[in-house]
């Protein structure tokens, strides 16, 4: 069963990534961390994975969806070294 459990890992790094795609559609760049929170929480009643994974963004300006998505996987490269 270990042996899954990389894969497992992978698998829902990309649900949240392809979430975090969907969540952003409509998204007016350039746009601020707090955009984009405020954009993902539309419609939603409480945080999830991925109004976390935004919460863990760098305070800037994004510049589209793309620069969104990579930080968010820099942030995550990061966090899995520490």
């Amino acid at each position: 069963m270990s042996d899954d459990l990389p894969y497992t890992l992978e698998v829902m790094a990309q649900v949240v990534f392809l979430q975090i795609q969907e969540r952003l559609e409509g998204t007016d760049y350039p746009a601020s961390k707090q955009d984009l929170m405020e954009h993902a929480r539309k419609g939603i009643r409480q945080d999830d994975e991925v109004t976390k994974a935004l919460s863990q963004l760098p305070d800037k300006i994004y510049l589209s969806q793309t620069e969104v998505i990579k930080e968010i996987g820099d942030v995550d490269d990061h966090m899995a070294r520490l």
